[in-house]
């Protein structure tokens, strides 16, 4: 990749501040949850970075939150001298794809209807020709080769579940050798950050619904600030054991205050949480960078949690959580 130099993003960097005073902080989100109905809370966020400030309130909520995120993105891309970085990100929604394509084909379901995540870098079509076809020269070395692998592991046993740890492994794995590959220290860091929180939550659970060896060694992955073989030694531990030999790690006291929110009943989902807004600490870095391709991955991941933020709001107001469940359940905002 040509070399990125910090003051190409100058204008980048701009642009992206003046859009990130319109974020939703923790006052915007109470005021959402205060909103006497979902129509209010719409008009709140049509005020906000939603939509395109025309046609927010005319499509519904549910649609606006599903098409931001690709929206995000091709602002982004507008933006930036190496739009290409974005990549690093759009892997996820590829590798989603290919789960989602590999089990419908397996259970005998119509390929052609697929929709899928139109984020990724690889167009549907051009996935699902190489799936049905198991021609993968189109794809990434590494997409291809996982693909082949959770085809393979899927006809040893016929269980869905292989499809998802080799596409898991590999999309970890595609995006460290990524990040190397682009040589920027904050976006190395953070996906080895995302790759150590994603082995905590396979340890955790393992252990919660009592997984053999086997799983341990397929699940977990490579590419992390922590050496894998600690999470594959969880299995020979107690679980309190296993959370505190990784207490001095940056999500270390997450995991340890997740777990004791777990022992008094709030569940993994208070865990997952806690780490999420862990990782967010170390995103909400790059609002403290002067330019650069730091600014543009905060923002896409703060817009990401913004997000998520927005649907667990509107989805508690549907279905009535009070609204101290909805504040509870929200992800640490950026701004």
């Amino acid at each position: 990749m040509t070399r990125i130099l910090e003051e190409d993003y100058a204008y980048a960097t701009a642009r992206v501040r003046a859009i990130e005073r319109r974020l939703t902080d923790a006052s915007g989100f109470d005021r959402l949850i205060d909103a006497e109905t979902t129509d209010d809370a719409m008009k709140q966020l049509m005020e906000s970075c939603f939509g395109d400030g025309t046609d927010a309130g005319r499509q519904g909520w549910e649609m606006m939150l599903d098409q931001e995120p690709e929206r995000v993105l091709a602002f982004l891309a507008g933006l930036m001298p190496h739009p290409e970085i974005l990549d690093l990100f759009r892997l996820r929604d590829d590798y989603l794809n290919a789960k989602r394509l590999l089990k419908m084909m397996y259970q005998g379901q119509d390929l052609t209807a697929f929709a899928g995540k139109s984020g990724g870098t690889v167009p549907v079509p051009v996935l699902l020709q190489a799936i049905v076809e198991r021609r993968y020269g189109t794809l990434p070395d590494i997409m291809g080769e996982a693909v082949s692998e959770a085809m393979a592991e899927f006809g040893k046993k016929a269980d869905p579940r292989d499809i998802d740890l080799v596409l898991d492994r590999a999309v970890f794995l595609h995006m460290n050798t990524l990040a190397a590959e682009i040589g920027n220290p904050f976006l190395t860091e953070l996906v080895a950050l995302m790759t150590d929180m994603a082995n905590i939550r396979i340890a955790i659970r393992g252990k919660l619904t009592g997984e053999a060896r086997d799983f341990f060694q397929k699940a977990i992955l490579s590419g992390g600030s922590i050496d894998p073989a600690r999470f594959r030694a969880a299995v020979e531990k107690p679980l309190e054991a296993f959370v505190e030999s990784i207490r001095i790690t940056w999500f270390g006291e997450a995991a340890i205050s997740g777990m004791e929110g777990y022992k008094a009943g709030r569940g993994i989902s208070w865990l997952e949480k806690l780490l999420e807004d862990r990782l967010m600490v170390f995103v909400q870095r790059a609002r403290y960078t002067a330019m650069g391709v730091e600014a543009m991955v905060g923002h896409l991941l703060a817009r990401e949690t913004e997000i998520r933020n927005v649907r667990i709001v509107m989805t508690g107001k549907v279905n009535g959580l009070s609204q101290t469940d909805i504040r509870e359940r929200l992800r640490l905002t950026y701004v």
